[in-house]
Formats: structure tokens, C-alpha cells, sequence
């Protein structure tokens, strides 16, 4: 898993896009093999939903009983995985160059509000 960092950057440094998509999903696969406490079924279905719609690859974020799950998905599939997806809250987010950002979101409202610490 840790080679798999390295071979991470060198994708995003490239380009490579659907690579690192496909990596993911090769690291999830490792991570899964790792405990039996990785995932569960509720994780497992909303992960090969994803799939089956067009993600290349998924990471699961956060730990104990809440968390999020992160897809690469090329562009061109974004609306069937929402679809097959429908009825789980989606976050938007956005790669960051400025560094340390505190984010509030209220999923109520579309808006991303940051507050740029100086």
C-alpha cells in the first residue's frame, strides 16, 4: 500500500486521472484485506453502485460509525453514479493550492463558505 503512494503522485503529477481512479480502487481492495472492520455491507453496495455506474476507483473517509466516501469518476459519468447514488448527501469539494483552509458546509445550502486562515 505504501508503493501505491508514490505511484499515486506520479498519476496526478502526469495527468493520469483515470490511473489514479483505477489505483484507488486497487488500494481499497488492499485496505479491505487488511480487517473484516474496513467496510460492511451498506459500505460494499453504495461502493459497487458506484462501480457499476462508472467509478473508476472509491476511498472510504472518516472512521467509526460516520464518515464519507470519496469516488474518482470521469467527468462524462458524473450524472450516473448521482443517479445511482441518489438519496446519499453529496459534498461538493475541490482540490486546494493555498493550503490550510477551514471549510463550513451546511447541507441545507449549496454554498462552500471559506475562511482563509492568516
Amino acid at each position: 500500500m505504501r508503493t501505491n503512494v508514490d505511484v499515486a503522485v506520479d498519476f496526478l503529477r502526469s495527468g493520469l486521472l483515470d490511473d489514479f481512479g483505477r489505483l484507488m480502487h486497487e488500494s481499497w481492495l488492499l485496505k479491505r484485506e487488511l480487517s473484516t472492520m474496513v467496510t460492511n455491507p451498506t459500505i460494499d453496495m453504495i461502493y459497487q453502485k458506484a462501480l457499476d455506474s462508472g467509478a473508476l476507483g472509491g476511498k472510504i473517509l472518516g472512521a467509526g460509525a460516520s464518515g464519507f466516501m470519496v469516488f474518482y469518476v470521469p467527468q462524462e459519468r458524473h450524472n450516473e453514479v448521482r443517479k445511482a447514488l441518489f438519496g446519499l448527501l453529496e459534498v461538493p469539494f475541490q482540490f486546494e493550492s493555498e493550503g490550510s483552509t477551514l471549510i463550513y458546509y451546511d447541507s441545507d445550502d449549496t454554498r462552500r463558505l471559506n475562511h482563509h486562515e492568516q
